[in-house]
C-alpha cells in the first residue's frame, strides 16, 4: 500500500453524509479540480461544506488497487 501526503483544491460534488453501522458520522464527497479530475474523498464526522462549493483538502493518499 502506498501513502502520500498531498493538499487538492476544487469543487465538492456526490456529497453525502452517512452514519456508519456503529453510529458514527462521516461524510464522503468527490472533489473536482479545474482540469475535470475528481478524487473520492472520506472524512470522519458531518462537515459543514455544500455542493458545489469550493474547498481545500488535505490528507494522506492511500492507494490500494
Amino acid at each position: 500500500m502506498t501513502k502520500k501526503q498531498l493538499k487538492v483544491i476544487g469543487m465538492v460534488t456526490n456529497l453525502r453524509l452517512k452514519i456508519s453501522r456503529r453510529g458514527n458520522p462521516y461524510t464522503v464527497f468527490r472533489i473536482m479540480d479545474k482540469a475535470g479530475n475528481t478524487l473520492k474523498v472520506f472524512m470522519r464526522e458531518h462537515q459543514n461544506i455544500h455542493e458545489g462549493e469550493i474547498v481545500e483538502v488535505t490528507g494522506v493518499l492511500e492507494k490500494l488497487k
